[in-house]
């Protein structure tokens, strides 16, 4: 999951850079490689990062669906730090 941790950084460095659709491309490919490999701990930032990157483009929907589930996530999981 190492390549995909960052990937994802390259995705919120992106973002930061003002590059939306740069983070996005990089950040859900990351996402999916973490869900198939289980690997978890950076699946909540990452996605509020995804979700930013989404509303920066016009996909305020998408954008919104995806922060509900992190939510749901974090209250499942208690990554209550992140909220």
């Amino acid at each position: 999951p190492y390549l995909a941790v960052g990937q994802g950084f390259k995705g919120r460095l992106a973002l930061l850079q003002g590059d939306a659709k740069g983070a996005v491309e990089n950040l859900q490919p990351s996402l999916t490689q973490f869900h198939a490999a289980r690997y978890e701990l950076l699946t909540t930032p990452f996605n509020a990062t995804l979700a930013e990157g989404l509303a920066a483009l016009g996909c305020q929907a998408d954008a919104a669906a995806l922060m509900d589930d992190t939510i749901r996530l974090c209250e499942a999981n208690g990554d209550l730090v992140y909220m």
